[in-house]
């Protein structure tokens, strides 16, 4: 109906987004399964997507999973991997590596989704999460919807310790 192609990037606000510019839910897809699906529309439709700071998106991916994610899959797989460590650090530096990452859906790098196997961009416009009113706005005009506010859905409760969790140990691994 809008003639887009959102990219719904893990743990970079897009089930808010998703809510708030089609009313209707979203799937973590790689942009090649809209590609494939109708390369035509692919090629003519604004494709975009919403990243964010991948320091941030670790961590809300590792405490969204840690408070169970949003259904038993998410909830299993956090028990499975993320069960024995006791902390953030931990995990990073007991579970964290290339290969780990490609592992789970809300780890796989941002660049996954919206880019081919030589990192062409394949999207049309790239929000930051860390500037989303601005960013969502520019969506909203392009999209011909009017300019409102994002509402916050899946907010991970996030209980962060005053200032960086990172050493810059942790920051050398991610």
């Amino acid at each position: 109906a809008h003639r887009c192609v959102f990219i719904h990037i893990p743990k970079a606000a897009g089930t808010s987004l998703t809510k708030a510019l089609f009313a209707a839910p979203s799937r973590h897809l790689h942009y090649s399964e809209y590609e494939r699906s109708n390369p035509r529309k692919f090629q003519q439709y604004f494709k975009f997507a919403f990243v964010r700071n991948p320091y941030e998106r670790l961590y809300s991916a590792y405490s969204f999973l840690k408070e169970g994610g949003l259904n038993d899959l998410d909830r299993a797989w956090g028990w499975q991997h993320l069960g024995s460590f006791t902390d953030f650090e931990s995990f990073v530096h007991g579970w964290v590596t290339p290969d780990n990452i490609l592992s789970w859906v809300h780890f796989k790098p941002q660049h996954f989704w919206i880019c081919d196997a030589s990192l062409d961009l394949k999207v049309d416009f790239i929000g930051r999460f860390e500037k989303m009113d601005t960013d969502v706005a520019v969506v909203q005009q392009k999209l011909g919807l009017p300019v409102a506010p994002l509402p916050k859905i899946n907010v991970t409760n996030q209980l962060r310790l005053i200032g960086d969790p990172y050493t810059k140990a942790m920051r050398d691994i991610v």
